[in-house]
């Protein structure tokens, strides 16, 4: 049985799956021939058709050999495509998830991704991109490789200012990862102008005629739309980049792209690029000319945009951009020379989602996914679930196939019907006694650390809600939830509740990435991790006590930066605090204990990088 499909391709392998093999083969037949340009030159056209560098073969022969074995290899593999569909692609959720390299942010999903072979290299957007298009882009992303299959740029619901401050880091990566031999002179730079009609007929007539890119590409109202839409490069890219791309494509794309080299290629001694057209930099200039030539206005319209932009908000710059950039882990899907995938998933394990939340929420959250916890899924990492736009039948595939992976089984919770004095009773205990406030938002109330808890009996398992609040970590090993012993009866009472309220739930919304600084463990040290991981969403980062979730508290958190005041603070004190919570120490209840959660040792550590914080030790008299 054929599953997938492989084809010498350059230095490496040209991996095709499915369709996508059939509708590659097929215009590969019909684009790769020669001809002439114009009748006027020859063009000495590859036949290897799969190879983004000429191998020297030449033979008419050859190729007439070659395009029959493809023509034949082409109604094979539509016969079997046809006949054993579900056996030659795998089950859908899987194929589904490996499209949207689901696993490069989730824990718990074994199904790895090739999405680095099909996404653009950032290394070098800078040199890529018009950056008032990435401006526009990343606040309404739309789907521009039409040959990706399912993958796709997700929306991470950047506003105007998030959006601005990954633009400017983009603009300045500008990283080409090999060495190359330079370009021709006449094109390392864009000669503009206004191309006259005799020209533009040329032009067109190049691409759709000659180099029948129509084939794959959409060009105004013709040809596919199998790929990039070429009416859109004018405000897409700069004018510069395209003739350096057209000279080497591999160059930015690596080695196994499809776009062909259709001028160059580099000579014997790989020391320079020699043309393989006679008039190859005279085509590359026209085309670019030409392509630049469509669609101006929508082009001056996003600079005046992105000018605006800039200039209403002159406090953002690159360095907070490429803290967003690293928050939403987009190495993930994004290859890059210096930046790599996080050290930690930034989203949760999947392996044991049908044990955690109902069916019919994860369906309705994959189609629209709402923000669970505002600030990153580690407090303070930033992280979001971004929205990947998915067709009905997407999320049908995914929540079944999410919904069966359970990884623990959870003893049955039988839950009951509380009276209006336990509901109360439970409200009271949330509100006055427990500390699940000081993280968790219920009603207008609560910190934005956890997800909200009004109306989470529609989200959640309640066998999975009774044993989270026993023992999170049992249940979620990467949690910051900590443990918090409960007397039976308690812990049955605030299960309910929590099964049966049905508070208003406030407009579920994102905290700022700009407004809010970004930071997630790991630190430098075991003590810094430590700390950022449970503390710094309400003390800060450098202890401060302005964290993110400072704001939301009734009361401000300690300033454990404060030397005046830790000075006063023996070390036993703070590890009561610590260990207890708030309540022990006078005060605020909303302030958990971490007794449950953290060594002895890990405590001690955290009373350490306190001193650090605040540059002073405890009272002579603790001593």
């Amino acid at each position: 049985m054929i599953e997938k499909m492989f084809f010498t391709h350059g230095r490496g392998n040209f991996l095709i799956s499915g369709s996508q093999t059939v509708m590659s083969c097929w215009k590969h037949l019909f684009c790769y021939q020669r001809r002439s340009w114009f009748g006027k030159r020859s063009r000495p056209w590859r036949d290897d058709i799969l190879s983004t560098r000429s191998r020297g073969i030449t033979s008419k022969g050859h190729s007439k050999k070659l395009n029959k074995k493809i023509l034949f290899f082409s109604v094979g593999v539509l016969f079997l495509w046809a006949s054993f569909t579900e056996a030659c692609f795998g089950q859908p959720a899987e194929s589904l998830l490996k499209d949207l390299a689901c696993a490069n942010c989730h824990s718990g999903v074994t199904i790895e991704s090739d999405i680095h072979d099909k996404t653009p290299n950032l290394s070098h957007a800078g040199l890529r991109y018009n950056p008032a298009h990435l401006f526009d882009y990343l606040q309404k992303p739309a789907k521009i490789r039409q040959h990706l299959g399912p993958a796709r740029m997700p929306n991470f619901f950047f506003d105007s200012k998030e959006a601005l401050a990954v633009t400017l880091f983009l603009e300045q990566q500008t990283q080409i990862e090999e060495k190359w031999p330079e370009y021709p002179s006449v094109l390392r730079n864009y000669q503009s102008g206004q191309l006259n009609a005799v020209e533009a007929s040329e032009a067109k007539k190049l691409l759709t005629t000659e180099l029948r890119c129509t084939t794959c590409h959409k060009l105004e109202s013709e040809g596919e739309n199998a790929s990039i839409n070429l009416s859109t490069v004018v405000y897409r890219l700069r004018p510069e980049w395209l003739q350096q791309y057209l000279v080497a494509p591999h160059i930015f794309d690596g080695v196994k792209t499809a776009m062909p080299n259709f001028f160059y290629q580099l000579d014997v001694s790989r020391t320079k690029f020699a043309p393989m057209l006679s008039g190859a930099d005279e085509m590359i200039q026209l085309t670019t000319r030409y392509l630049f030539s469509l669609n101006q206005s929508k082009r001056e319209q996003l600079q005046k945009v992105y000018a605006q932009a800039k200039s209403t908000h002159p406090e953002i710059n690159a360095e907070l951009g490429e803290k967003i950039f690293l928050a939403q882990n987009c190495v993930a899907c994004h290859r890059h020379a210096t930046l790599s995938f996080l050290a930690i998933k930034n989203a949760p394990d999947l392996s044991n989602e049908g044990a955690r939340v109902k069916k019919e929420w994860l369906e309705g959250y994959l189609k629209t996914p709402q923000p669970i916890r505002p600030f990153g899924f580690y407090p303070g990492s930033g992280s979001r679930m971004p929205d990947f736009n998915l067709a009905e039948t997407e999320t049908a595939v995914l929540s079944d196939y999410l919904h069966k992976q359970k990884r623990d089984v959870v003893p049955t919770f039988q839950s009951r019907k509380l009276s209006a004095f336990s509901m109360n009773k439970a409200q009271t205990l949330l509100k006055e006694k427990l500390s699940c406030l000081g993280c968790h938002q219920l009603g207008n109330d609560g910190g934005r650390i956890g997800p909200n808890l009004s109306s989470l009996k529609n989200r959640l398992q309640p066998a999975f809600v009774y044993r989270f609040i026993q023992n999170p970590l049992s249940h979620q090993p990467e949690t910051v939830m900590p443990k918090i012993l409960l007397p039976p009866q308690t812990l049955d009472l605030i299960a309910n509740f929590l099964l049966q309220q049905e508070m208003p739930k406030s407009g579920a919304a994102y905290l700022s990435l700009v407004d809010y600084p970004v930071y997630a463990p790991p630190g430098q040290s075991s003590e810094e991790s430590l700390y950022l991981k449970y503390c710094a969403a309400c003390h800060g980062a450098s202890g401060d006590g302005k964290g993110y979730n400072a704001k939301f508290l009734p009361k401000a958190p300690i300033n454990h930066a404060d030397k005046t005041y830790m000075s006063t603070r023996p070390d036993d004190t703070l590890f009561d605090g610590i260990h207890a919570g708030g309540y022990i120490l006078n005060k605020h209840h909303f302030m958990p204990p971490w007794g449950q959660t953290l060594r002895h040792e890990e405590i001690r550590k955290l009373v350490t990088y306190m001193r650090k914080l605040c540059q002073c030790e405890g009272p002579a008299w603790a001593e």
